[in-house]
């Protein structure tokens, strides 16, 4: 961006037309004062136009002609003084120590539209109807401005097509365009697969500009590249938001957008996802309590949340049969979805956290709290208590499997001065379940999730009180509920290759 000069007000009076100084007359009253005390600078204007051109100016006079016609200062020392706009110009800028250009540099409405969209209302001097003197350095840069903006332009337009490109294809995760030694490429990361495919290849130059395109259009600072930034851009259009993260690598700048569906109410539910029904039929008893938590773990991408809006369709659907509207309260980072009747927060660096939010959820006693992620002891405490206090609580968090999640999360309570001992008491008496999820592309292109489910008994709840968490997971295995077991099935059923087993499971088959 052009920066705002630094130019006197004084510069800036001798430019506004009749009309425009009794607007402002009007508008405040101190302009009369300030009149004064302008005119007695301008006086050095006159004082070397009086030494450049030998020519006498009578101040009072100008101001009559002012008062008299709708004629600008250049133009009433041009009619009635004989003083060249030039000369008037190299006057001021010798007067305040400007750089202004030797001869007009373009079509005055032009440069006078593109200076006020930038800040620059009235530093810059019209010559004639057409032709406009600006200050070299503002020019200069404005050039560079105008080549970077239609670079961006450019490339910004060749970004959308593969954007639509994404949209068409329906299970594009996440675009990332990734710098190389002397190229870029753009890839589609598809959701529930490893790694990502190259689509298009670009120069150095044309990568670099359309991640600036992108920044920009982000509301990132392309002054802070060194810094990893984030940011969004909506686009109503396609009904998307884009969830972008840019970093700084050896390479150069590499970007990430995460398509984000923003088309009306989210309407999916456990069923339509394609869950089994036993899966879903467990979820849905748990999700029925008054109050208690309901833990999802996964890796980015899983569905951990798409799981949790679906779960609280259906919740509050079976209420709405009976007649009843349930209080669901949101706060996330992002909003991916909106769903009916629910109400979303969205979480704000420095001004809305977590924690924040949550505490103000409690104080309006809603029945189901969803919070989109504990990254913080806070945020962990927080969920605890309110999964407490009568309140539904779904919470996400990053683990490997659902024994991991509740260690993570012991974790975070830990950093708040809770003990093991305390921990273990209240994940036994508290939690209702923990999922982790996977998806996977089966053979037919369908993806299926898998699903990995934790949901206490008498037995393990007292395992859990003593924080024998690993035990826990050895149970698990004995009665073929982790997921190892639901992929070696998938494989044996020809559903799934036996490279993606292979990669699920960590081990050869």
């Amino acid at each position: 961006m052009i920066k705002k000069l630094n130019i006197p007000l004084k510069l800036k009076i001798p430019f506004l037309k009749k009309k425009e100084v009794k607007k402002e007359k009007k508008e405040r009253k101190s302009e009369v004062s300030e009149k004064v005390e302008i005119s007695e600078r301008l006086k050095k204007v006159f004082d070397i136009l009086f030494e450049e051109t030998g020519k006498s100016i009578n101040y009072k006079e100008i101001l009559k002609y002012r008062e008299a016609t709708d004629l600008s200062l250049p133009d009433i020392l041009s009619h009635h003084f004989d003083i060249s706009y030039e000369e008037f110009a190299k006057a001021v800028a010798k007067a305040y120590g400007l750089n202004f250009a030797e001869k007009p540099l373009g079509d005055a409405k032009m440069v006078g539209e593109v200076l006020r969209d930038q800040n620059h209302t009235y530093h810059y001097l019209p010559l004639s109807g057409v032709d406009t003197i600006i200050p070299k350095n503002v020019y200069e840069e404005f050039a560079h401005e105008e080549h970077i903006k239609t670079q961006e332009e450019n490339v910004w337009g060749k970004f959308y097509t593969i954007l639509m490109q994404a949209k068409r294809k329906g299970d594009v995760e996440d675009i990332i365009i990734s710098p190389l030694t002397n190229l870029y490429e753009i890839r589609f990361k598809y959701v529930g697969e490893r790694g990502s495919r190259v689509v298009d290849i670009l120069s150095y130059e044309e990568g670099e500009a359309m991640i600036n395109a992108i920044m920009t259009q982000a509301g990132m600072r392309l002054s802070e590249e060194d810094v990893p930034q984030s940011g969004a851009i909506r686009l109503p259009e396609l009904g998307l938001e884009l969830r972008v993260e840019v970093i700084k690598t050896i390479a150069g700048k590499s970007a990430t957008a995460r398509l984000i569906e923003t088309t009306g109410f989210f309407r999916e539910t456990l069923k339509s996802l394609g869950y089994p029904e036993e899966i879903r039929e467990k979820i849905l008893e748990k999700a029925k309590a008054v109050q208690g938590l309901i833990l999802v773990s996964g890796p980015t991408g899983s569905g951990k949340s798409t799981l949790i809006s679906a779960t609280v369709n259906e919740i509050r659907e079976l209420y709405e049969q009976k007649g009843i509207v349930l209080v669901i309260k949101t706060i996330e980072d992002p909003v991916e979805r909106t769903l009916k009747e629910v109400d979303h927060v969205q979480r704000r660096e420095e001004l809305l956290e977590f924690s924040d939010a949550i505490k103000s959820f409690l104080r309006q006693n809603p029945d189901i709290i969803v919070v989109g992620e504990v990254r913080e002891p806070d945020t962990a405490q927080l969920v605890i208590r309110a999964s407490r206090t009568g309140h539904l609580t779904f919470t996400t968090i990053h683990a490997s499997n659902c024994i991991d999640a509740l260690l993570r999360f012991k974790d975070e309570l830990l950093k708040t001065g809770e003990t093991e001992e305390s921990i273990g008491q209240v994940f036994a008496s508290n939690l209702l379940m923990s999922l982790n999820l996977k998806l996977v592309k089966l053979k037919d292109g369908r993806k299926f999730p898998i699903v990995e489910m934790f949901i206490p008994d008498d037995e393990t709840r007292k395992l859990l009180a003593q924080g024998k968490y690993w035990e826990i997971y050895e149970r698990m295995k004995e009665r073929k509920e982790t997921y190892d077991y639901t992929v070696r099935d998938l494989y044996e059923k020809g559903l799934i290759d036996k490279d993606d087993a292979e990669s699920l499971l960590g081990t050869k088959i």
